[in-house]
């Protein structure tokens, strides 16, 4: 895991400047990039790191999955410190890996760790968090614990995000209380009268649409020559839906269309794994954010996506 050697930087002046939430253009765009966590403008400009990333002789530091809660008024995510560490009688021993869920204020202030969860010792042995998400009332987040060497050794927890109450889920559970929100195909649509689906044609996966009871089907996409599968979701407005269909093993460009079947746009200009499927939307549903070859990407839908910051795995900062 390589990370840079840039040190913590302070933060505070350059966030107060940034931190009027609430539209658009207010709200933050946290965003990770080799290591730390950041954020930035939905117009671009000077990029904030949260956390800064430091990575010496004897400690490496790696911040992922940013998130925020839904007011918008904290951000969860993960932080791996890998560090050497020695035998009983002295010697040099294999190095211990610590991962574990951290929230704090928009700036970087007020950092709170919530989970300690059993290091790992060994140069072949980490551990990993991921699938970190909120829960609807922001009470509570939710994540999977993995190690490396054990592939079967995985936790799904709960936690609360003042740090009390971890517990251990069932992967069903899991997927109940926390998938719903960011799930690779939301088939139906923000109010409930229409509903997607993914069928056959011409040889290839296209999105059909039809009321929620299934009555009135009919094909959404045309995305012919192409090696399969598509993925897709409703924006939370229930104006657009947003796919990616795979022009690759596994991966496609963004494209945009319109429950009625216009507007169908190619948004992104390089593959993204459908696994990636965008979901930052901006507070006012107007924008949305997403990342393809290491750049972050913001579109209002009526003009070229802006390139705004080096980066991966978007979060758009809710509304307060």
């Amino acid at each position: 895991m390589t990370v840079s050697n840039r040190p913590v930087r302070p933060v505070a002046a350059a966030c107060a400047l940034l931190l009027a939430a609430g539209t658009a253009a207010g709200a933050l765009i946290v965003f990770e990039n080799n290591g730390e966590v950041l954020h930035t403008r939905p117009g671009g400009g000077t990029s904030v790191s949260i956390t800064g990333a430091v990575n010496t002789y004897d400690n490496s530091v790696y911040c992922y999955a940013p998130t925020w809660s839904p007011d918008g008024r904290r951000l969860a995510f993960c932080r791996t410190l890998i560090r050497p560490d020695t035998t009983p009688d002295g010697r040099p021993g294999p190095a211990v890996c610590d991962c574990y869920v951290v929230t704090t204020g928009p700036d970087g202030g007020n950092e709170t760790r919530l989970t300690r969860l059993p290091p790992h010792r060994g140069a072949d042995r980490y551990c990993a968090i991921d699938r970190l998400e909120w829960s609807a009332d922001g009470r509570q987040l939710g994540f999977r614990w993995r190690e490396s060497a054990n592939p079967g050794a995985e936790l799904y927890c709960i936690v609360n995000a003042d740090g009390s109450g971890l517990e251990q889920l069932t992967a069903e559970e899991f997927g109940a209380r926390f998938e719903p929100r960011r799930r690779l195909f939301s088939d139906l649509s923000p109010d409930g009268r229409s509903r997607l689906s993914v069928e056959a044609a011409e040889g290839v996966d296209e999105l059909f649409i039809s009321a929620a009871d299934g009555t009135g089907r009919r094909r959404l996409t045309r995305t012919g020559g192409r090696l399969g599968p598509i993925s897709g979701a409703w924006s939370p407005d229930g104006r657009r839906i947003i796919f990616i269909p795979a022009t690759e093993p596994g991966q496609g460009a963004v494209h945009v269309i319109r429950p009625d079947g216009t507007g169908q746009k190619q948004l992104g200009r390089r593959p993204v794994p459908l696994s990636e499927l965008p979901n930052a939307w901006s507070p006012d549903r107007t924008q949305l954010a997403w990342s393809e070859a290491g750049y972050l990407f913001v579109t209002d839908f009526s003009s070229a996506p802006r390139r705004i910051a080096v980066g991966t795995n978007p979060d758009w900062q809710p509304g307060r």
